[in-house]
């Protein structure tokens, strides 16, 4: 289980704070043993160049350079490597080998063992093993690593509560966030984020949840509005539709009245299906709608979908015509091209009047292909232009059914999401709606 971020921060803050203060203590060891080494060696140096100088028949001279205190003591030895001067807690044999350096080493006193730093230098036949006991600098380097060590473990326990606290007043604007985000809920989410004054990434946090709370109030509007238009374009025919099937049960009625009123029922549900496709791609569509992607050829598919609608051109006294590009080829998804096709021409034959024309189009470009339908309807009011791909936006209609206003949302929704556009061009007369499809999917946004 993972701890809270208060937990890390602090977890964190006096784990790097351990690792730097051991850090810290090891160079500070380091470098005091080595200046007391330095010091020790300098003074061995010199211990060495006083004794030499005096000379051979100074004897005592050189028996108090070589043992002037319990610390410090030494050999002389001739060139046969015997003892001929040895300070007074040396035994009369050589402490060390006769060989030139300046190293750490452990000797044997006539009382015990002693870690010292070793001298050794012969000039002119005469060897000298001096020696330094390092007794008083291992017991202030054993204090030092005390000191260091407690003030250390101090160090880290204050900075832990320390970091404690800060972490704790730095999440307390953060937990704040969170619970006024919490207070919102379906039912109002008009109320909004305190913005912090400074410019730092609590402010840019609160603005963020501003503008997600913002989206989810629009998506919760559109929802509310979906199924309030959708429970509104469905009531009246289900209506009309129970009217028509309880008349035709009545046994009073006759063959024509009792097909009629199925025929009646019949064209309802057609309306109905039409209805809750539509509402149903809407509801889905979110953003953008989703869609697969193959070779189209637009203008074949065109053709085939203009086709379902020849009875009801012929029925209604319409001249249909498809003419375009063949070599209009796009990466799309036709069912949902064929269904941007559909909207346009059943929009376009609910406008038209008989004797009217629905004329469908396809253009090649360089990057794209546009699909057009025209119609001989009275066009859209200037007033109606700029929403009339909104959902649930109806436009002139000449017959009795004025539509749902999802099938131009439904053409933009297919455009946009191939990474098109759709608009309504200017005509003469009547009007014409166009969808763009991309011919490169790359194009897609």
């Amino acid at each position: 289980m993972k701890l809270p971020i208060r937990w890390r921060l602090t977890a964190a803050f006096a784990i790097v704070l351990a690792l730097v203060l051991a850090g810290l203590g090891v160079f500070v060891l380091h470098r005091s043993r080595a200046d007391a080494i330095r010091t020790i060696d300098t003074e061995l140096r010199n211990r060495a160049t006083a004794i030499l100088e005096a000379g051979p028949v100074n004897r005592q001279l050189r028996q108090d350079l070589l043992g002037v205190s319990d610390e410090h003591f030494g050999q002389e030895l001739d060139a046969s490597g015997r003892v001929v001067v040895a300070s007074a807690q040396l035994r009369n044999r050589p402490i060390a080998p006769p060989r030139n350096d300046l190293r750490d080493a452990v000797v044997t006193t006539r009382s015990e063992r002693r870690a010292v730093r070793l001298f050794v230098v012969t000039r002119h036949g005469r060897t000298l093993l001096l020696a330094t006991a390092l007794d008083d600098e291992t017991d202030e380097l054993a204090s030092l690593r005390r000191l260091l060590t407690l003030s250390g473990l101090s160090t880290v326990v204050v900075g832990t509560a320390l970091a404690w606290l800060l972490a704790g007043a730095a999440l307390r604007p953060v937990d704040r966030l969170r619970a006024a985000a919490a207070e919102y809920s379906s039912a109002d989410l008009s109320g909004r984020l305190t913005v912090p004054t400074a410019d730092d990434e609590l402010r840019r946090l609160a603005v963020t949840l501003n503008e997600m709370l913002a989206r989810i109030e629009g998506s919760f509007d559109r929802q509310r509005m979906f199924v309030d238009r959708a429970s509104h374009e469905l009531r009246t025919p289900l209506s009309n539709l129970a009217l028509e099937l309880e008349l035709a049960l009545r046994r009073s009625r006759s063959a024509d009245a009792l097909r009629d009123a199925l025929s009646s029922a019949a064209e309802e549900t057609d309306r109905l299906q039409r209805l809750a496709s539509n509402l149903l791609v809407f509801a889905r569509s979110g953003d953008v709608l989703a869609v697969g992607r193959e070779p189209v050829a637009v203008l074949e598919l065109a053709r085939a979908t203009s086709a379902t609608f020849a009875a009801r051109a012929a029925s209604g006294g319409v001249e249909l015509g498809v003419e375009g590009d063949a070599d209009a080829v796009v990466d799309a998804d036709p069912a949902r091209v064929r269904q941007a096709m559909t909207n346009l021409l059943d929009n376009a034959f609910r406008v038209s009047p008989a004797g009217g024309t629905v004329a469908v189009r396809v253009a090649a470009r360089a990057d794209d292909v546009v699909v057009s339908v025209g119609d001989a309807g009275p066009g859209f009011p200037a007033d109606l232009r700029a929403t009339a791909f909104a959902p649930f936006v109806r436009g002139p209609s000449s017959g009795h059914d004025p539509g749902a206003g999802l099938g131009l949302a439904i053409v933009a929704d297919v455009a946009r999401a191939h990474g098109g556009q759709a608009w309504i061009e200017d005509a003469g007369e009547g009007a014409t709606v166009a969808f763009s499809l991309p011919r490169h999917p790359e194009s897609a946004t």
